[in-house]
């Protein structure tokens, strides 16, 4: 058991991270399973739940969960299982469609104001002139 004041709440922290830790452990373990499923099924919807999958790996190393390496790992992995199956993720084909672009609306039109010069230059500081009112003459 902690004794100090530091080391309660360095535990309660500690406590906190690991609950944290472990939830993104799961989604992108889950998103895994998720996808070696769709791939050994060879469903449509493979291409969907392999990009989920990388996301949630990516994430999951941008938060240092897993070490980059073990995220590059995974996604190797199910690159090859892909790849092994042959299987054919779902590229959209544009040819039969056409796209019409829809034009901008024009926002409000603000009117801008000139701009002011300001000069960062600071104004010389005048310092005093003191004169003596004592000449010493030397003869």
């Amino acid at each position: 058991m902690p004794i100090t004041k530091s080391a309660k709440k360095a535990l309660k922290q500690s406590i906190v991270k690991r609950a944290r830790n472990n939830i993104w452990k799961k989604r992108y373990k889950l998103a895994i399973k998720k996808a070696y499923k769709a791939i050994e099924e060879k469903s449509k919807e493979t291409g969907v739940f392999i990009s989920n999958a990388y996301s949630l790996i990516d994430k999951a190393a941008k938060h240092n969960i897993i070490h980059k390496n073990k995220a590059a790992r995974l996604k190797a992995s199910i690159a090859k299982k892909v790849k092994e199956l042959k299987i054919q993720l779902g590229k959209k084909s544009t040819a039969g469609k056409t796209q019409i672009k829809t034009p901008k609306k024009p926002g409000k039109v603000v009117a801008k104001k000139p701009s002011v010069k300001k000069s960062n230059k600071k104004s010389p500081v005048k310092k005093p002139n003191i004169q003596s009112s004592e000449k010493k003459s030397s003869k």
